[in-house]
């Protein structure tokens, strides 16, 4: 179920969502498919939690728990750090050895308990036969590991404090890409019907990734300060005309991020400029606009549990050029689970993203996408799904245009 705190967040970002000034060619109201769009999506912010959820079992650890999502109980096969003792012992020497320890485990199966001569019926899965053991130090020939059945990453507030360490080019990121973010750099491809231009195809292509942390050596949330290096260009063409390039624009940044498990932030600057195609130009005739950005940038986001973030960003841009202002402002919610990953099924993500300009009034545009997630183990991220935009154009060699655009995306973080 969704905490209250979570519902307070996502009701303060749906008032300010409704309360946009978005800029129109005729009017200043927004159309009725962005208000149903809007209304769908807090559907899904709502829905896919819970048919997300399915059954939530709990592997005591201490004083603290951790979360794994499986079908059934008599299913789970114990993690990598379960051993049990080969079938060359008797049963009263048998013991299992677990870290962390398992509790409440049910009704043990023989699939689960392959390992042992004579298995362990549930009568006696809670006396002397079944030995809880933090630190085994009971060793013969024969121990082996089993795998889990549904790769799990560890509970988010479960993890254990690890050292600080100096790390170059670490794995994962402290303060990760905005999901619906247009102007993130990432591998992406979206194909939507735009109001202006029909048919195009927005595509991103860059990425971020780490130079040096001190901090945990943990991939998927980790701890410290991390200096990390980010690079993309961002290009439109048009599918009606021979996937003539029309505009792209390109971005370059050194990002400083620090944080933890809960909150984490971000400071540091990136290079932004735009530029028309060649073959839009000559075919249209546009001039092209002089838009540069040189900015300083400051963020913050807060994770509510192991789905759901929260974030802001400011921005200013000590540098700009003709058709720029300095002052930009980014806000966003997302629903995007971490924790259990489930392989190859994968599990929901929805986002939504505002992001705002001096030079247009702090208008601009707002951004949403739902679909379908996978993660690695080193929490890299492919997304597939739909993606809504309305407002200003986020092209910004059309940055001066109303739009309104709908369509299908892929999209991939390292």
């Amino acid at each position: 179920m969704i905490s209250s705190r979570a519902m307070a967040v996502l009701n303060k970002c749906f008032c300010v969502t409704t309360y946009v000034k978005i800029k129109k060619k005729s009017d200043n109201k927004v159309n009725r498919l962005t208000l149903v769009f809007v209304a769908a999506m807090l559907i899904v912010l709502i829905a896919v939690p819970v048919l997300a959820d399915g059954n939530d079992y709990v592997y005591q650890n201490g004083a603290n728990a951790s979360y794994y999502n499986t079908p059934s109980i008599n299913n789970y096969v114990p993690s990598t750090s379960t051993y049990i003792a080969d079938s060359g012992m008797s049963q009263s020497q048998t013991r299992l050895y677990n870290q962390p320890a398992a509790t409440n485990i049910g009704s043990p199966t023989n699939e689960v308990f392959s390992g042992m001569s004579q298995g362990i019926s549930p009568q006696v899965a809670s006396s002397e036969y079944f030995t809880i053991n933090h630190s085994p130090t009971f060793r013969r020939n024969g121990v082996r590991t089993l795998e889990s059945r549904t790769p799990s990453y560890d509970h988010w507030s479960n993890m254990p404090d690890q050292p600080w360490s100096l790390q170059l080019l670490p794995e994962g990121l402290i303060f990760p890409s905005y999901l619906a973010g247009m102007k993130e750099p990432r591998l992406g491809s979206m194909w939507v019907n735009d109001k202006n231009f029909d048919m195009v195809w927005d595509a991103a292509l860059g990425g971020r990734a780490g130079l040096l942390r001190f901090g945990s050596s943990n991939s998927v949330l980790p701890e410290g300060i991390q200096l990390d290096l980010e690079g993309a260009v961002l290009l439109r063409m048009d599918i009606e005309h021979d996937r003539d390039m029309m505009a792209n624009d390109f971005r370059v940044g050194t990002p400083l991020t620090f944080g933890g498990k809960k909150w984490q932030f971000k400071f540091g600057y990136y290079h932004l400029s735009s530029h028309m195609g060649d073959e839009y130009a000559l075919r249209t005739g546009t001039p092209r606009l002089n838009y540069v950005r040189d900015s300083i940038v400051f963020a913050v986001a807060r994770r509510f549990g192991d789905h759901w973030r929260v974030y802001g960003e400011t921005a200013w841009a000590f540098f700009t050029g003709d058709e720029t202002e300095p002052w930009e402002f980014q806000v966003g919610l997302e629903y995007s689970p971490i924790s259990p990953a489930h392989g190859f099924r994968g599990t929901p993500f929805a986002a939504m993203h505002l992001h705002t300009f001096q030079e247009l009034d702090f208008s601009g545009y707002f951004c949403c996408q739902a679909g379908w997630q996978w993660r690695g183990k080193n929490n890299q991220l492919l997304r597939i799904g739909l993606q809504y935009l309305n407002g200003y154009d986020d092209q910004f060699e059309f940055h001066n245009q109303s739009t309104e655009k709908i369509g299908l995306g892929i999209w991939y973080d390292f």
